[in-house]
């Protein structure tokens, strides 16, 4: 243990805070490797489905259903933001990943002759989750942060924290690919969105148990803001997106990098498929 908090820069740490650091750890990670075991051939098996084994043909209609979670996702982002500030981040975190599952599981039972309404519904369901899923975990972790660790000025330590977590979640999600691809050779590609679906229930039934507020985070939550203070923080932060070009410049270059991460991650064993 003692490795593990000096790898995070804990050694100071109080021990609900190395509680609540372990908890945030341990999901994060077991979130992406639910997300990213199936990166690789999740966007094949589905332009296969769509294009009659042809996935070049399929890939059009891919392109349909990639706007209509983008779309969902965006449309529901704030609400669902709303409704977790006002039931508890790991109320919403449980429904979003039951979400999840649900898609998961029809996923796993597309074929060629999968009507492409079923398809819309599941990239739906995807974007819906996305929605409730965004940012609930890191809200939860960064309130507690803040009443446990006050002596953190500048936030430096939570910096080295969300820094080394990050390092391990993208090392985490490469190593995951082959994983996933030998279940997939094995088992079949229908039976890894099965297994997605599982953890997804695991994870719902974890963000239950153990997403708890400290006391003193309890206290703060319980002050709702009211319905005119959210269209005004929505406003202000709409306003603050294109405020200075450093901020513009800043969205725009990370959207570019986190869509071809998007990508290349999706895209990178089409050699292999089809060479």
């Amino acid at each position: 243990m003692s490795r593990i908090t000096s790898y995070f820069g804990l050694e100071k740490a109080k021990p609900e805070v190395i509680r609540l650091s372990k908890i945030y750890t341990t999901l994060s990670l077991v979130m992406q490797i639910a997300f990213v075991i199936s990166t690789t051939f999740y966007l094949i098996f589905v332009a296969e489905a769509l294009g009659n084994n042809d996935f070049i043909v399929g890939m059009t209609y891919v392109g349909i259903l990639v706007i209509v979670e983008m779309v969902v996702q965006t449309l529901f982002d704030y609400p669902t933001g709303v409704i977790g500030d006002w039931l508890g981040q790991r109320f919403i975190l449980a429904t979003a990943y039951i979400t999840y599952a649900i898609a998961f599981y029809l996923v796993s039972l597309v074929t060629t002759t999968t009507p492409f309404l079923l398809l819309i519904l599941i990239y739906g369901l995807m974007g819906f989750a996305g929605s409730q899923q965004s940012g609930a975990l890191g809200s939860w972790f960064d309130n507690n942060w803040q009443v446990a660790m006050k002596e953190d000025e500048g936030r430096k330590e939570y910096g080295v924290f969300i820094g080394k977590l990050d390092m391990l979640g993208w090392l985490t999600n490469t190593l995951i690919l082959i994983p996933g691809g030998i279940l997939a050779t094995i088992f079949g590609r229908p039976w890894v969105f099965q297994l997605q679906a599982v953890m997804c229930v695991m994870i719902a039934f974890a963000s239950i148990r153990f997403i708890h507020n400290l006391p003193e985070a309890d206290e703060i939550s319980q002050k709702k803001p009211t319905f005119d203070e959210y269209k005004s923080l929505l406003r202000e932060g709409l306003q603050y997106l294109f405020s200075t070009p450093f901020v513009k410049y800043l969205l725009l270059g990370s959207m570019l990098v986190n869509s071809c991460i998007s990508v290349w991650s999706n895209l990178i064993l089409f050699p292999m498929y089809y060479s």
